[in-house]
């Protein structure tokens, strides 16, 4: 690994997932941390050991997002040649794209029904484990609405940095605000600038809207349903075959 995104979410961890991956590496976001590694991750939230996800990222170049800012320094101990990036961004801005992530959440008729299929309900599953090990909260149902309390978020928030700014290798360290672009991101990596334009990504909190679109986390979740959409229809239908037999002899007999 060569890379540890430590900035929390909505400081624009997708938009480091862009870059990076321009950069040529290979990077794993919140949706393919859950994919390709999700029991592990489970078992490090509940017992924050990491040595077990080793192996599963031996081959990964760069990680961000959920749940890795959280375990930045636990990442860093088993991967000790990996530098670090946390993003920087204003208090407020920062609160109101999260609000505006989980108001995308609450408002989705499609998010209620993910959960409905197996793996929609692991990544339900996943994701409280989360709020979990980062908020403190307790864990939701698939039909409950998600709730902010801004003092305590802010709160984790401005604590996250600090540890990071109090505990990270000072020379292994880039404090980064993605409005800054190419420069001092390929300075620190070592990396050429490239000619095209720096990528902005998830603008205003949308970036669930647009991997429910096409993550294939999402693909596999909506051909679940597919499955279990049409299992549930033949299921209707052979019952209303064999109940109308027995309908047309009651109405019959009255």
């Amino acid at each position: 690994m060569k890379v540890i995104v430590a900035g929390f979410s909505k400081t624009g961890t997708t938009t480091m997932n862009a870059a990076l991956t321009q950069l040529g590496y290979n990077v794993y976001d919140c949706f393919e941390h859950f994919f390709y590694a999700g029991k592990e991750w489970i078992a490090c939230m509940e017992s924050g050991d990491v040595s077990g996800l080793k192996e599963k990222y031996k081959n990964v170049d760069a990680v961000c997002d959920v749940p890795v800012f959280h375990y930045w320094q636990e990442l860093l101990e088993i991967f000790p040649e990996a530098k670090v990036v946390l993003m920087v961004r204003d208090e407020e801005s920062w609160y109101r794209s999260l609000q505006s992530q989980v108001n995308t959440a609450n408002s989705s008729i499609v998010h209620r029904l993910l959960c409905l299929c197996p793996t929609g309900y692991a990544l339900h599953q996943f994701f409280n484990y989360v709020a979990i090990s980062v908020f403190g909260t307790p864990p939701l149902l698939p039909w409950q609405k998600q709730r902010l309390d801004k003092g305590k978020a802010l709160q984790v928030y401005r604590r996250h940095n600090n540890y990071v700014l109090q505990n990270a290798p000072k020379e292994k360290l880039l404090i980064y605000d993605v409005k800054d672009g190419w420069g001092p991101l390929c300075d620190f990596l070592g990396a050429e600038n490239p000619m095209t334009p720096f990528p902005h990504k998830n603008i205003r909190g949308k970036g669930l809207e647009k991997a429910i679109e096409k993550h294939p986390v999402f693909v596999k979740i909506k051909n679940e349903m597919i499955i279990a959409m049409t299992g549930l229809s033949l299921l209707v239908a052979a019952g209303c075959y064999f109940a109308y037999p027995t309908a047309v002899k009651y109405v019959t007999k009255m």
